[in-house]
């Protein structure tokens, strides 16, 4: 499941948010215990960091609704989370990331690493390996060019 924004809404925007754990349940009662509802993308950056920053996502453990980040949400649930623009259609490469950690990185690499550093096992960054193979390849090109 693909989305922009309902994933990233507050539980109180009732036009746009939707509880992941609610799609499991309905997943679990369309096609049972053995359903193959695994993965949902939604935009992940620098910018866009909702899913890992903000509680936002409710959930119900035992009698008990508890405010959870959706990154912790989809950890407990197994369901893995794919990031759509981590670079943000390009316009992250502008903002250099200044950490000390990141300071040898070009800008895109930088901010490749922040969604792979992120501390939960349910991110996967889309196409991050093509990315780095591409920044790869353009420090080359641009080191050549100076040669």
């Amino acid at each position: 499941m693909a989305t922009w924004s309902c994933f990233r809404s507050q539980s109180n925007q009732h036009q746009s948010y939707v509880g992941l754990q609610e799609v499991v349940e309905l997943a679990n009662r369309a096609a049972g215990k053995k359903h193959h509802f695994q993965y949902i993308q939604i935009p992940y950056n620098f910018m866009m960091s909702e899913a890992f920053t903000e509680e936002w996502q409710i959930y119900k453990d035992n009698n008990n609704y508890l405010n959870n980040t959706l990154l912790e949400v989809a950890e407990k649930l197994k369901i893995n989370v794919m990031s759509s623009v981590p670079l943000s259609q390009g316009l992250m490469i502008q903002y250099p990331i200044s950490t000390k950690f990141l300071e040898d990185l070009s800008p895109g690499a930088g901010h490749l690493q922040y969604i792979r550093s992120t501390p939960n096992s349910a991110l996967i960054s889309e196409n991050f390996f093509f990315f780095i193979k591409f920044l790869k390849q353009l420090s080359l090109d641009r080191n050549q060019d100076i040669m």
